[in-house]
């Protein structure tokens, strides 16, 4: 646990608001067809403050988010528009040092 929770522990004073994640991901996610009820089950018990109550990795990986059919899909049916070049370390480290090499200046 988090060394620093008692110093953003809710005090019982403190009025709590409802949570509203699984709302939020149902009306603010762009392309939400990913973004099943068991999707939003996921990230909801990850995003809880309180560490004694979110899940942990292990339980996170039991989640019927990662099993639900289809469980693996067709390149075409995704969401996400990688490009080649987006996805291959040794391209982005060759821009990375053109980029450096174009804004820097030898010293006279």
């Amino acid at each position: 646990m988090c060394p620093l929770w008692p110093n953003f522990e809710p005090k019982s004073s403190d009025q709590l608001l409802p949570r509203r994640v699984k709302e939020a991901l149902k009306s603010g996610v762009a392309h939400a067809s990913w973004c099943t009820e068991n999707a939003k089950e996921l990230i909801d018990k990850l995003m809880i403050m309180n560490p004694k109550n979110r899940w942990s990795a292990k339980e996170a990986i039991g989640a019927e988010y990662f099993y639900e059919d289809p469980i693996v899909k067709q390149a075409d049916q995704l969401n996400m528009k990688f490009s080649v070049d987006s996805v291959h370390e040794w391209e982005a480290r060759e821009k990375h040092k053109q980029a450096v090499t174009k804004h820097t200046r030898p010293i006279p």
